[in-house]
């Protein structure tokens, strides 16, 4: 969870220069397809404001250790270097 939407981005496009894939796609249930459908359309101000923040990091079956550290050092590197 980053301070800002800008500053998830900035971390995001980052990581990808390093070779380190990131993503994010939390959208709000609030604000989907269906529920806009079913429910029609009502504003959650937090809930939106913590979906745009959110960055999911690389988790998969054969991360390794050396993999997990490059990672962190690269994010702690990326967000001390403002």
């Amino acid at each position: 969870l980053l301070n800002s939407e800008k500053e998830r981005d900035n971390l995001m496009y980052n990581l990808k220069e390093k070779g380190i894939q990131s993503v994010f796609h939390y959208i709000p249930l609030h604000l989907s397809k269906y529920s806009k459908e079913m429910f029609g359309r009502f504003c959650l101000p937090k809930t939106e404001n913590l979906s745009n923040r959110l960055l999911r990091l690389p988790i998969y079956f054969s991360l390794t250790k050396e993999d997990i550290i490059y990672i962190t050092k690269e994010i702690i590197n990326i967000l001390t270097s403002k």
